[in-house]
């Protein structure tokens, strides 16, 4: 699975099992943060080496490396983290218009993830319950641990459960209102690359 990723064109990293880190450091993997590549022989050395790895996939705009850039909307559950994030990104939802058909997965705390397409150029703000409450975006120089990883079902929890995807559809073109609530705005702020990852899972 984890080639798959690199043949179409998306690099990816070995991600410790149970946590939303790499194995890998930019300062031994050529300044690819993560250590990220989708070169098929540096892959399938690194799942060789961390067999236990899960998978983990940059998200925005990667250096050029993508041909287009994409972001994750996170939406959790009331099980996993307290909040009823799929309602409420069912109700923003309604608020503006229907989404286009696209790739989605699931986490073992349930959480539903929405893979889109962003315009090349836009930057993808990453937040937390921003654009909604309980709804997470991974944008630019972030990123999401992907199927058929494996994690806690909650936090502290000792059993274990398996991202899956909930279909086979490619990603697909983000809407103009979503991209308008989630792109980073020009401003005198600290550069969004800067900040760590949105806990995404």
């Amino acid at each position: 699975m984890a080639l798959q990723f690199g043949e179409r064109g998306y690099p990816i990293f070995p991600a410790k099992f149970g946590l939303k880190e790499s194995h890998k450091r930019a300062l031994y993997s050529g300044g690819a943060k993560w250590g990220a590549t989708k070169d098929a022989a540096q892959i399938t050395r690194d799942f060789y080496k961390w067999l236990n790895a899960n998978i983990g996939l940059p998200t925005g705009n990667y250096k050029g490396l993508i041909n287009k850039g994409f972001f994750v909307i996170d939406c959790d559950t009331v099980a996993g983290h307290g909040v009823d994030g799929i309602a409420n990104w069912d109700a923003l939802v309604a608020k503006h218009s229907p989404l286009p058909p696209t790739s989605m997965a699931i986490s073992p705390t349930g959480s539903v993830h929405y893979y889109f397409k962003s315009p090349a150029g836009i930057k993808i703000k990453g937040s937390e319950s921003e654009i909604a409450r309980g709804v997470d975006v991974c944008g630019d120089g972030q990123m999401v641990i992907v199927p058929p990883s494996i994690a806690r079902v909650a936090k502290g929890s000792k059993v274990f459960g398996q991202y899956s995807w909930l279909n086979k559809l490619p990603m697909a073109d983000a809407p103009k209102w979503l991209i308008d609530l989630c792109k980073k705005r020009k401003s005198k702020e600290r550069d969004d690359d800067d900040v760590n990852e949105i806990d995404i899972d």
